[in-house]
């Protein structure tokens, strides 16, 4: 139960970057960059990620009395948990700035290229350290063909961007097209 829900609510960072471009043009009306305009709907975004996120299981480890579970390698969760903190913002903060940059079709083609490239990364990373070396044939041929259905989807919608018809521009790559072509002006 909580997997599909995982699943379903799982775009809602992608909304957020996909109807937020009003926040992002006030941004740039009150002077930030193209590029740091999407900082205001990270913020909205990640806050309303954390509330569940940090809800559950501080709910888990009152009802399982498991708090003390954190003192067994505090060092290596710490590590661990700064590790991930890092990897998880890259990503998004990468996927932030494609997206702009792919237009119209953004939010729709990079989240779903980044959202298989972190499926691919996760399960080579564990062949990589073993996790994967108990499991028999047939899972590991299952695993390997989703894998590259998923490459397989992720050209389909790379070369599906690549095609689509012309379309305005969505306000954030106007404003980066007019910025630049002013610092061409302003340079010559």
């Amino acid at each position: 139960m909580i997997g599909v829900f995982a699943g379903i609510l799982s775009a809602g960072l992608n909304f957020s970057f996909a109807f937020g471009q009003d926040v992002a043009v006030a941004a740039q009306a009150a002077g930030a960059s193209a590029t740091s305009a999407t900082y205001p709907i990270w913020a909205l975004a990640m806050l309303g990620g954390m509330i569940p996120n940090l809800g559950y299981p501080i709910f888990l480890c009152f009802r399982n009395r498991a708090w003390g579970v954190f003192r067994a390698a505090p060092l290596r969760d710490l590590a661990f948990s700064l590790s991930l903190g890092i990897l998880f913002m890259g990503s998004t903060s990468l996927y932030g700035l494609g997206a702009v940059r792919l237009g119209l079709l953004g939010t729709s083609v990079g989240w779903g290229i980044m959202q298989i490239m972190q499926i691919v990364v996760g399960n080579i990373s564990g062949f990589l350290t073993g996790e994967w070396k108990h499991a028999d044939g047939k899972t590991v041929r299952s695993m390997t063909a989703g894998i590259a259905l998923l490459a397989l989807a992720s050209v389909v919608m790379a070369y599906g961007n690549y095609v689509q018809e012309p379309q305005p521009a969505s306000p954030l790559v106007k404003a980066r097209t007019s910025q630049s072509r002013t610092s061409q002006v302003i340079t010559n």
